[in-house]
C-alpha cells in the first residue's frame, strides 16, 4: 500500500496550478456563547443497529492506541496496548474507518468513513453524526480529520475536496456547526490538533508555495505560521503540556519523511526519526513521555512507538496489511 505521501505527490501537480487561498475568516462571536445553529437541535447521532462492548485494554505500556489496519480488503479501526499486546477490532458495526481520534476521557473514538462516526468503547455502540457533505453548509464532498476538543464538547474536522479544504467545528451531539476558515487551503494531512487548554488549533495549510504548520485560536482568529521553509511540514501534534510540537518534514521527490520536534514558537527544532523511509503521523502519549507514529522502515507500514526524545524506537504491529493513523488513548 502507498502512504498518503504518494497520494499527495500526485495532487501537488494540480496544486501548482492554483493560487494559495486567503486567510480564514474569524468567528464574529465567542465560541461558547454563539447561537449559530446551522443544524436543528433535534439532529442527534444515529445509532448503529447492533452494539457489543469493546473491553478496555490494559498493558504495561501505559496506554491504549487506536489505529487503522488494512485487513481482509477493507480499512478497520483496532485498539492495541502501548506494549504491543491485546489487539482488538473496534469497527464491527460499520464498513470500516479511518483517522481515529480519542475523546479526552478515553471513552469514545471519533473517526471518518463516508462521514463522521463515534464509537463508544464501553458499550460498543457506533453512531453517525448527521452531517451532509456537499450541502450549502458543508460545500465540499468529504468530512475528514476529526479531532475532539479537550473538554469533550467540540469536534473539529476538515471539509475537503481532493487534498485541501476548510476547518469546521460541531458539538459532539451533532448540533451547532461553525466554520472557522474560508480559504480552502487547509491540507488534507493537517492532523487537526487542539492545544491542551482548548484555546487553539494546530494544522497544516498549503500557502506560499508549500505546506507549512499554522496555529489559530479556536474561533478561527489570529492565524499564525509556525514554520517557514522550502520543504513541506505536515502532521502536527501538540505535547500535553502545550510547549512542543512533533511533526513530519516530507520530501515528495524522494518519498521520505522525517519526524521532528520543535518548541511552539518554532525554535529548538531537532530530528526524532529519520530512517531513510517514511516516518509520519506522530502523536503524543497523554503523559508526554512517548510518541506513537507510523513508518515503512521495515518494508510495510506499521505502528511504532518511541520515547519523546526519539530513543527506544520499536514496532508495535506486524501485519501483512497496512497499519497506521495511530491515536493515543487512555492510560
Amino acid at each position: 500500500m502507498f502512504s498518503r505521501i504518494w497520494i499527495i505527490t500526485m495532487a501537488l501537480f494540480i496544486l501548482f496550478l492554483v493560487g494559495c487561498g486567503k486567510q480564514g475568516i474569524p468567528s464574529t462571536s465567542p465560541l461558547p456563547e454563539s447561537t449559530n445553529m446551522l443544524l436543528p437541535p433535534t439532529s442527534t447521532p444515529v445509532p448503529s443497529p447492533t452494539a457489543s462492548p469493546i473491553p478496555l485494554l490494559s498493558g504495561s505500556g501505559g496506554g491504549v492506541i487506536a489505529y487503522v489496519s488494512m485487513r481482509n480488503s477493507d480499512w478497520q479501526i483496532y485498539l492495541i496496548n502501548a506494549d504491543g499486546s491485546g489487539q482488538r477490532r473496534v469497527t464491527v458495526n460499520v464498513r470500516g474507518g479511518y483517522e481515529p481520534n480519542w475523546s479526552q476521557d478515553g471513552t469514545k473514538i471519533i473517526f471518518q468513513y463516508s462521514g463522521l462516526w463515534i464509537a463508544d468503547i464501553a458499550t460498543g455502540e457506533i453512531s453517525r453524526l448527521p452531517l451532509k457533505a456537499g450541502s450549502a453548509d458543508l460545500p465540499k464532498p468529504y468530512l475528514v480529520k476529526p479531532s475532539w476538543s479537550p473538554d469533550g464538547k467540540w469536534i473539529a474536522f476538515l471539509n475537503e475536496s481532493g487534498t485541501q479544504g476548510d476547518i469546521y467545528l460541531i458539538r459532539s451531539d451533532g448540533i451547532d456547526l461553525r466554520r472557522l476558515t474560508d480559504s480552502s487551503d487547509i491540507s488534507r494531512d493537517g492532523n487537526l490538533v487542539w492545544s491542551p487548554d482548548g484555546k487553539q488549533l494546530a494544522y497544516s495549510a498549503h500557502r506560499d508555495g508549500n505546506i507549512e504548520i499554522y496555529v489559530m485560536n479556536a474561533d478561527g482568529s489570529n492565524q499564525q505560521r509556525l514554520t517557514n521553509t522550502s520543504v513541506n511540514e505536515l502532521f502536527p501534534s501538540l505535547s500535553p503540556d502545550g510547549k512542543k510540537i512533533v511533526y513530519s518534514v516530507v520530501d515528495f521527490f524522494t518519498f521520505n519523511a522525517q519526524i521532528r520536534l520543535m518548541n511552539v514558537d518554532g525554535s529548538g527544532d531537532i530530528i526524532l526519526a529519520d530512517e531513510g523511509s517514511v516516518n509520519e503521523d506522530a502523536v503524543w502519549a497523554d503523559d508526554g513521555q512517548y510518541i506513537v507514529f507510523q513508518s515503512n522502515r521495515d518494508g510495510n507500514y506499521e505502528v511504532y512507538i518511541m520515547q519523546a526524545d526519539g530513543s527506544d524506537q520499536r514496532r508495535l504491529t506486524q501485519n501483512s496489511g497496512w497499519d497506521g493513523w495511530p491515536g493515543w488513548g487512555i492510560k
